[in-house]
């Protein structure tokens, strides 16, 4: 299996590896995703400096979805300097969000969580 360290991810960074696939299977304690064809999606808080980001998987439902988009949905409310949600879309329903949270700073340290993704060789 090879690894790949995306740093500061996005939400493009999610769709390149999402989009045309299916999710298998989630563990909401890493937390990360695992596709039909084995890669494993993990995604790493971040602390760098006094910069941080955290990230929770807090909707899951892996009925029939093929993955066909990614979305990110900003909160009307939140106490926190920097919080959104990025929602796994097929065609009819919203298959995984994951929320990421934290406080960019100066904007130097870190950006979002950083994303691994492990492909079968």
């Amino acid at each position: 299996m090879s690894e790949t360290m995306i740093f500061d991810m996005t939400s493009s960074d999610l769709a390149e590896n999402l989009v045309g696939r299916k999710i298998v299977s989630v563990n909401t304690g890493t937390p990360s995703c695992t596709l039909d064809d084995g890669t494993v999606l993990e995604f790493v808080d971040t602390y760098d400096c006094c910069a941080w980001f955290e990230s929770a998987i807090t909707h899951i439902d892996l009925d029939d979805n093929a993955i066909m988009s990614v979305e990110v949905v900003q909160p009307e409310n939140s106490e926190l300097p920097e919080e959104y949600s990025i929602n796994v879309l097929t065609v009819d329903k919203n298959v995984m969000a994951l929320e990421i949270m934290g406080d960019p700073t100066s904007g130097y340290y870190c950006k979002s969580i950083n994303l691994v993704v492990k492909t079968v060789d």
